[in-house]
């Protein structure tokens, strides 16, 4: 996952900041926001949550995600950027 993120924060790196919060070290942090899967994504605007979902990036995690209620699927950096990029040219 670190080289998927790694290529959409220097592609996106005009446009967003990504930050990545250790769960287990800070579990206030993923109370407040409500992280149940890892990893969850979660958009702000103006300080404020604005989009959040969660990808799965290998075969192993994909085949869970096809057995579980949850349905977002497996996903390239590209896609993830796609997805990011979309969320940011919503009005809210």
């Amino acid at each position: 996952m670190v080289p998927v993120l790694d290529q959409v924060s220097s592609t996106l790196k005009d446009k967003i900041q990504v930050v990545k919060i250790d769960t287990e070290k800070y579990p206030r942090i993923a109370d407040k926001y409500g992280i149940q899967a890892l990893p969850t994504f979660i958009i702000f605007k103006d300080g404020k949550p604005f989009d959040r979902f969660f990808i799965f990036f290998n075969l192993k995690c994909f085949l869970t995600c096809l057995t579980s209620d949850h349905h977002e699927g497996a996903s390239s950096a590209d896609q993830l950027i796609q997805r990011i990029e979309n969320s940011l040219s919503v009005k809210q």
